[in-house]
């Protein structure tokens, strides 16, 4: 899965990023995921990474890379039906 931000001006920094996780093992209440990473900004060198995320299907689980992007897996949000 590919990412990343062009922004309209030069006053941050332009990046894209690739993301690339699978199922690795039941823990407790959670599900472990291997998330392979790598940022890339347009000036600067390339940031790859290897982590492990749980996920329990209640809480969101995030992975902090930066301050510019924040990789989460986010529990279903109940639907509202419309009266």
């Amino acid at each position: 899965m590919g990412t990343g931000i062009t922004y309209g001006g030069s006053l941050k920094t332009h990046w894209k990023g690739s993301i690339k996780w699978r199922y690795l093992r039941k823990e407790s209440n959670s599900d472990v995921y291997k998330v392979e990473w790598e940022y890339k900004p347009t000036d600067g060198s390339p940031t790859h990474k290897v982590d492990e995320l749980s996920f329990d299907g209640v809480s969101p689980a995030k992975l902090v890379v930066n301050e510019q992007w924040v990789i989460s897996i986010e529990p279903d949000q109940p639907t509202v039906k419309a009266k």
